[in-house]
């Protein structure tokens, strides 16, 4: 017999979406709970930070699973975001991604999935509201399992671990997860905001083995993204010094999402990091000033309206150039006799 349930929760997806499946249904099934307690925690990891999936869930007899989820609504990678050029993205755009992924990982970590495993820029999407959500957690039954495709080759692999930490690198086909690594992904993700561009982007020449290569290592120095500040803006050195803490060879020394908020807060300014509100304020604001552009401009039209009449004034009659300036029809007049006087100017 097959038991169909419809669940709405907060999920990911694994690649090509085949695997889309709440951690918290998986965990709760495997632990010999029932249908209903695995919705109930799923309804718990509602969250404004995570992408919403929908989908069914068929359970035979012997146990086995087999879902069939799909994205809510289409989102864009905030990886396609950051590499559109024609997007203009202030500071106010990336201080709010930068919030809103980790709002989002302290969630995840308080949350009974406690850890991602695999966050990158990839893994983020960004709604309609501009909101940066995170995607692909919640599936370690299935990833643990699960063979690397080699199909694609390693340079595809390699290129998947430029965001793991050192410590998880053991083994590059099946590297570790960690909330500390979460944090490690982070700050390459926040290298990406800054730079708008891919995981050590500075290093050109370089392949993305040999960059995970000497990540692996645990050079001294560290081997990481070479990301200076261009300018002497007090918040985009503490966002730098930020990201590089994040980058910390010891996993100890890096901090947790709690801190990274309020960090992030503090750069900020103190105020709290809402994108639509400042869209909000900056639409106003750009309201204010058109009112002020129009008031100025009805200004020199009147000015420039008064000199035009002056000037019409001074090569006719009144009542002809008032006349002409209503649209009425000038009556021709008829004289016995005129005279007419021709002058030469010298």
């Amino acid at each position: 017999m097959f038991e169909l349930l419809q669940v709405d929760v907060y999920a990911g997806f694994l690649h090509d979406a085949v695997l889309l499946y709440a951690l918290a249904l998986n965990s709760t099934l495997a632990a010999g709970g029932n249908i209903t307690d695995g919705r109930t925690v799923a309804r718990h990891m509602m969250n404004r930070s995570f992408v919403g999936v929908t989908g069914e869930v068929f359970i035979d007899e012997n146990g086995d699973r087999t879902v069939a989820f799909q994205l809510r609504n289409h989102q864009n990678r905030s990886l396609d975001v950051l590499n559109n050029d024609s997007l203009k993205l202030d500071w106010m755009f990336q201080i709010s991604f930068a919030s809103d992924i980790a709002r989002g990982m302290l969630y995840l970590h308080k949350s009974p999935i406690s850890v991602h495993g695999n966050l990158k820029s990839s893994n983020c999407v960004i709604d309609s509201r501009w909101v940066c959500k995170i995607s692909d957690f919640g599936l370690r039954k299935f990833k643990d399992g699960q063979a690397p495709d080699m199909e694609l080759g390693f340079d595809f692999l390699y290129n998947q671990l430029l965001w793991c930490a050192p410590e998880n690198l053991t083994d590059p086909e099946r590297p570790g997860k960690s909330q500390p690594g979460d944090v490690f992904s982070y700050g390459i993700i926040l290298q990406e905001i800054l730079l708008r561009g891919l995981p050590y982007c500075t290093e050109q020449f370089m392949e993305a083995k040999a960059i995970v290569s000497r990540v692996r290592q645990g050079e001294v120095p560290p081997f990481r993204p070479n990301v200076y500040a261009e300018t002497s803006n007090p918040s985009n050195i503490a966002y730098i010094h930020l990201m590089q803490e994040c980058w910390e060879e010891s996993p100890a020394l890096r901090p947790n999402f709690f801190s990274i908020l309020r960090r992030l807060k503090k750069i900020n300014k103190g105020r709290d990091v809402n994108i639509m509100d400042n869209m909000i304020a900056m639409m106003e604001r750009y309201t204010d000033h058109l009112e002020d552009l129009v008031r100025e401009r009805t200004h020199q039209l009147e000015e420039e309206k008064l000199r035009t009449d002056a000037l019409l004034y001074r090569m006719l009659p009144r009542t002809v150039a008032e006349q002409l300036k209503q649209g009425q029809p000038i009556t021709a007049e008829s004289f016995d006799s005129v005279t007419i006087f021709f002058s030469d100017i010298v």
